[in-house]
């Protein structure tokens, strides 16, 4: 009985519990089904791909911030001059 499971679980093609909601994802669960390290490189490429906007964004926010705050810093360090 064993043995019938173990040959069952190695033949029988897995099946996603819930319906895909769009191609991408139907397409992405066929290639990781056929070969799992490709699906994994796609995985990767992807968050690096993130990671890398997230980056960019978070040094722009943060530039913006830090000039913001150099020039509070300058102006309330400045003797006001009387006329």
């Amino acid at each position: 009985m064993i043995g019938a499971y173990v040959i069952a679980a190695l033949l029988i093609k897995p099946e996603p519990m819930i319906p895909f909601r769009e191609d991408s994802d139907q397409e992405f669960y066929d290639s990781y089904i056929n070969s799992k390290g490709l699906a994994l490189q796609r995985l990767k490429r992807t968050f690096d791909n993130l990671e890398r906007r997230i980056r960019r964004m978070e040094s722009i926010v943060t530039a913006r911030d830090y000039d913001w705050n150099n020039a509070l810093t300058k102006s309330r360090d400045r003797p006001l001059t009387q006329s």
